[in-house]
């Protein structure tokens, strides 16, 4: 296994990983979690318990994965860079246009395809609504007028089940770019103080509520509690490049970590997870994953697959009605179906927002 260890933030081959190739495997793999819970009557489908287990929570691996290479991969663009108002730039024109496009689609598209009709087109009052939340990426409004029953033939009447990450991972940026500014990353002993102590915070409290009026503006305390330690997770690990060991053994001890923790109960889960899951992220990026075939993908087509999956599942189910889905075969169904619209968001949409025509960085 080449390098004993992490390559350092100034080494030359430190931008050389195939961390875009693991964020595209992570995508798809949330459309697999979400098949396996929008498919009717798969828990009657002939499946050992441990891998119904670990399909079901494949989408919150993947999620927790992508703030764990969220900080990783943003603390080196303030490392590089450690200017709030281009950090913050950079960062809105990342993730507004792209969630913008989705929810204009979703509006203009998506719900009318699902209520057959011109009627479900959205009303002045819906596009204040709808405009509300694309401004806040969905902490006030509505992305679909919540009197619509849409999908009503299908498990899950959501329109979009995966936009509720959006807003937390782009507060965790602020609050990576906010305590730059200070210097806070830079001091050792204070950035691993934090981590230790939101992590100690999301073991003893998971459950904890916050006021009704804070639960509306930032979000719910059980998901900030897991999903910042796992941002956190990655900025430490950005911090501690050129320390970190990647053997086998290192390896070898994640692997079995991330599996007690896939498949064992949630305390377990909730303790393991952050430690342990930044270590395989790096293995994979550096070691495991093709790095040449990472830097030969024609673009980052991850974000609108996130994006577009979710509706176009419900809308799969919606007109195939008749049609005895398996997992499997769902899955590769909604993907073929989702990739067309992420490549016209990145090549229409992001890259243009990005000034780039391969992938972002």
């Amino acid at each position: 296994m080449p390098g004993a260890v992490l390559p350092s933030a100034l080494e030359a081959n430190f931008r050389q990983n195939g961390l875009s190739l693991l964020r595209l495997i992570l995508a798809l793999l949330v459309i697999s979690s979400h098949s396996w819970v929008l498919v009717p009557n798969t828990s009657n489908q002939d499946q050992p318990a441990i891998l119904q287990q670990l399909q079901i929570n494949g989408g919150s691996f993947a999620v927790n994965l992508f703030f764990t290479m969220s900080g990783f991969l943003l603390s080196g663009s303030w490392d590089r860079q450690p200017c709030f108002r281009d950090f913050l730039v950079r960062r809105v024109r990342r993730i507004y246009p792209g969630f913008m496009a989705v929810c204009l689609w979703q509006a203009l598209f998506a719900v009318p395809l699902a209520l057959g009709g011109s009627a479900a087109f959205p009303t002045l009052a819906n596009w204040w609504q709808l405009g509300l939340a694309m401004v806040t990426l969905g902490s006030a409004g509505h992305l679909a007028d919540p009197q619509l029953h849409l999908f009503p033939a299908g498990v899950s009447h959501d329109l979009n089940g995966s936009l509720w990450t959006i807003r937390y991972e782009f507060l965790c940026y602020l609050l990576l770019g906010l305590l730059g500014v200070v210097g806070f990353w830079r001091i050792r002993w204070l950035r691993w103080a934090v981590f230790v102590v939101g992590w100690g915070v999301f073991l003893a409290w998971p459950d904890a509520e916050l006021p009704p009026a804070l639960t509306r503006t930032l979000g719910a305390w059980s998901h900030w509690g897991r999903l910042a330690v796992y941002f956190l997770g990655g900025v430490i690990a950005y911090w501690e490049t050129g320390r970190i060991p990647l053997n086998r053994w290192s390896l070898l001890v994640a692997f079995v970590a991330v599996a007690a923790a896939a498949t064992g109960p949630e305390a377990v889960g909730r303790a393991v997870g952050p430690l342990v899951l930044p270590w395989l992220m790096l293995h994979a990026g550096y070691h495991a994953l093709s790095i040449r075939l990472a830097r030969q993908l024609p673009g980052d087509f991850s974000y609108g697959i996130y994006l577009y999956a979710f509706p176009v599942q419900q809308l799969l189910l919606q007109f195939t009605p008749k049609v005895e889905w398996s997992v499997s075969g769902f899955t590769l169904a909604a993907t073929a179906l989702t990739l067309p619209l992420a490549i016209a968001s990145w090549y229409w949409v992001e890259a243009r927002w990005l000034g780039k025509v391969s992938r972002a960085t």
